[in-house]
């Protein structure tokens, strides 16, 4: 049997299974496959439906990964409150525009100060 592989990184996992349609369990993060095909790090998986992890331990405080409320500024938008645990809690190696440690989401990287 043939298994995908992964780099995760750097992403924030929340509130999976809003809506009960769906194709895959409403969790954060489920692997079919042997989970040293994934290399799963420096992620926050929070507050999902069916939980954060399934046929899985949970990865919480290893390799970077937390569980922390993102605090988004909205329901629609993705980009994080001042005071928000994300802020330089990315992958060490990701660095944000000015040399700091990379944000977690989509404020995280070169396009950011």
């Amino acid at each position: 049997t043939e298994f995908a592989t992964a780099v995760i990184t750097n992403n924030i996992i929340t509130e999976n299974g809003w809506r009960k349609e769906w194709v895959c369990p409403q969790v954060g993060l489920w692997m079919n496959a042997p989970s040293s095909r994934f290399q799963f790090t420096y992620n926050d998986v929070w507050n999902n439906v069916s939980g954060d992890y399934k046929d899985i331990g949970s990865l919480t405080g290893i390799n970077g990964n937390i569980s922390e409320n993102p605090e988004f500024k909205s329901k629609f938008d993705f980009t994080l409150e001042p005071g928000s645990e994300l802020f330089h809690s990315g992958n060490p190696i990701i660095t944000n525009l000015d040399g700091s440690r990379s944000h977690l989401g989509i404020e995280g990287g070169q396009g950011v100060k």
